[in-house]
């Protein structure tokens, strides 16, 4: 999970980086596994968050392909 989390943070920073956008950017991943909904946000500043909401367990090192039914 913190892995998702993590790659999420990456790739949203990135893809702000990128814009010519003054305001934030938020990637969301919605699922109907154990991992319902992912956020990751970058506000203008480069301030960071990311959050998960979690049903269930998920076992250590799963893809994200396992995370999904």
């Amino acid at each position: 999970m913190q892995d998702l989390l993590g790659e999420m943070t990456a790739a949203a920073t990135l893809m702000h980086l990128n814009l010519s956008y003054p305001g934030s950017l938020t990637l969301q991943v919605v699922g109907d596994g154990p991992v319902q909904l992912a956020v990751a946000e970058v506000q203008p500043d480069l301030g960071l968050r990311a959050t998960a909401t979690v049903m269930g367990e998920v076992s250590a090192g799963a893809s994200l392909g396992a995370w999904s039914t």
